[in-house]
């Protein structure tokens, strides 16, 4: 995890468009359902085929104290 002032990277997954904050470039984006699909804690879901891949670079993020 990111401390404050490092920088952090916007991705995009390549198959549904879904935006993720990682902390490398090379960081693989996490399991996530179809971009619009709400996740209930109760309901199960089959993980996008997005998932576990390196997204798309889309801005560099420098954290900050206020934000994640």
């Amino acid at each position: 995890m990111a401390k404050p002032g490092e920088l952090q990277y916007r991705v995009e997954c390549i198959f549904c468009g879904r935006r993720f904050l990682v902390d490398s470039m090379s960081s693989k984006i996490p399991k996530h359902p179809p971009k619009g699909v709400t996740v209930e804690p109760y309901m199960p879901y089959v993980p996008y085929p997005g998932s576990g891949t390196v997204g798309a670079i889309i801005e560099t993020v420098v954290k900050g104290f206020d934000n994640s």
